[in-house]
Formats: C-alpha cells, structure tokens, sequence
C-alpha cells in the first residue's frame, strides 16, 4: 500500500478510519497555536482537519515533509532521538493504533524518513520496531562506541567527513563515521586512559540504574551542575564536550541526562569561573589590573567553553 493521499476516497487506497483520522494528527502536529483547552471543540478539531487534508492533499511526498519539518523543528543532536518528543501525538496515535489497517504503513514511512535524515538505529526501538542505521552524529558514536565527545569530534573534524542535511549540521552517513570511532587516530597512553575510565563510568551508570528504582546517587541534573558551578547550562554543556565533566543517559524510566557528581566536585577543586572569581573579595575591585600584575592567564578559555576559568592553585 502506498500513502497516496490525493485518492482517499475515490479509489479507497486508505482505509477510511486512518483517511479521516491522519489529516486530523497532521493538522494538530503543524499547527503551532494553543488551543483553548486540553480536549479542543469540535470546531477546533474542523479546523485543524482541514489543514491537515490540505496539507495531505499532496500524497506521500507531502507527508514526508511534514516528517520532516518535525525532525527539523524538535531534534538535538545531544539527546537520544525519541518519536515521541519528536512527533508528539502524530506518533503516539499511530503508534497505539499500529494494529488497525493501514496504521502500520504510516508508521513504516515516518520510521524510513527519520533513518535518512537523523542518526536513529536497531538500539532506538523506534516507533516499535528497530530500523538499520544510515546516520550517525557525534554524539550517538560516541555513545556507541563508549569514546569521550571530544577526541571523537576532533578526529571527525581532521578526517575531512562532511556532516550532511540541516539537522543541526551535525548528522553524517554512519558508515565513515564509525570507522573513525573504530579507529580513532593519535591514540596515547593518556587517550586510551581516558577511554577506559569513559567506559567504564557508562557501565557504571547503566549498572545502577538497572538495579535501582531512584536515580544513581552519584549523578545530578544538568540544573544541578550549572548552579553548582554558577555558569550557565550551555557552559556546563560545552565543559561535557570538551572532557572535563561526564555525562551518561542514565537506563532509569524517564532515560535522562545525568552528570556524575564526583566530576564536578573535582572541578570546583581545580577551577574557578571568571564570573566568581571577579566578585571574589580579593579580585572585587580593578579585577582586570589584578590578573595581569599576577601574571594570571585563563586555564580554560572563553572560546572553548563560553566562559573563562582560572585554575585555583594558580590564584
């Protein structure tokens, strides 16, 4: 069967509960308004019926867009691909309703245009089947691969591989991109250091939270670290890029984003923000001659991580 929606009724190539129903989803899905209540009235529902035939009125190449301008408007390469953060209800509906005719085939086209445009794979269960994967983002090799973010985006950077699509520029044919990370170049006895303890914090993390029905006591929320470290969340992001902190997608029932907290404990040890050290008693007034008599230069710099950090013991 084909998604040719511009013959609904006339030649009945969609079964009718699914002709009526998906033009509804897409109208909903498209239409970035707020409606009055949580259950809209049936004007509401009309209304965005209407677009959504309208919308559909195209066939299959028309839906696919729609697809498309979901992924465009939800994805983020650092966090796991998930159908329903992407697609909302257009999924979740689908998704509860697979078993009915013609449910599936909606589901098998939104699951192919996803595998071509973003790096969703066998692990991802997506829309309740696994699909081959085609794309990869540095993240998701990462991850896939247990290597830390930083060498791998380096290596990926050097090698001359070009992310593909618009998807935050991120995204690159999988097969390349996994030979890097399989054969990370410029490995040293300090890299390959670094990739055990990597590894090992991942099995870690997946370790406790199988085992556990709270969160892993050892990791905190982006939020968390942000205020602990008084940066700004970006920064604290751009830190987990470049190696100085870790993060895991901890296996609990929400799947969130943890960092562990000893990490940033070491952290503070070891370095101090611009913004706290210039409101520090002893750099309050005239913050700028006072670096430069102490001769003190940035540890981490602002073009790497957002914000300048000065290491403790240097002060």
């Amino acid at each position: 069967m084909t998604l040719n929606l511009t013959l609904f009724v006339a030649a009945h190539r969609f079964p009718l509960q699914l002709a009526a129903h998906l033009p509804k989803l897409v109208g909903f899905a498209q239409n970035p308004r707020s409606f009055a209540s949580a259950d809209p009235s049936a004007p509401e529902r009309a209304e965005v019926a209407s677009e959504g035939f309208a919308i559909l009125a195209g066939g299959e190449d028309a839906f696919r867009d729609v697809v498309l301008s979901l992924i465009k408007a939800n994805y983020r390469s650092r966090e796991e691909f998930c159908a329903k953060t992407i697609f909302g209800n257009l999924s979740t509906e689908l998704l509860g309703l697979r078993d009915h005719p013609g449910y599936a085939d909606a589901l098998s086209l939104i699951r192919e245009t996803a595998a071509d445009v973003v790096p969703v794979g066998p692990s991802d269960d997506f829309l309740g089947t696994s699909v081959p994967r085609r794309m990869h983002s540095i993240h998701t090799a990462a991850r896939e691969f247990g290597l830390p973010y930083t060498p791998l985006r380096k290596a990926v950077e050097e090698s001359g591989v070009t992310a593909t699509g618009d998807f935050c520029g991120v995204v690159f044919p999988a097969a390349p991109l996994a030979e890097i990370a399989e054969n990370l170049p410029g490995k040293t006895p300090e890299l390959e250091s670094e990739i055990v303890a990597y590894r090992e914090f991942l099995s870690e993390a997946e370790s406790l939270g199988q085992t556990s029905k709270c969160q892993p006591k050892d990791f905190i929320t982006l939020e968390r670290a942000y205020i602990r470290l008084k940066v700004t969340p970006s920064v604290v992001e751009a830190l987990i890029d470049d190696g100085y902190l870790y993060q895991a997608r901890t296996p609990s029932k929400h799947r969130s984003f943890r960092i562990r907290s000893r990490d940033v404990t070491e952290f503070q040890k070891t370095y101090i923000s611009e913004s706290e050290l210039r409101h520090s008693k002893k750099f309050r007034n005239d913050f700028e001659s006072k670096i430069k008599k102490l001769g003190l230069k940035p540890a981490i710099s602002s073009d790497s991580v957002g914000t300048n950090f000065y290491r403790i013991d240097q002060i």
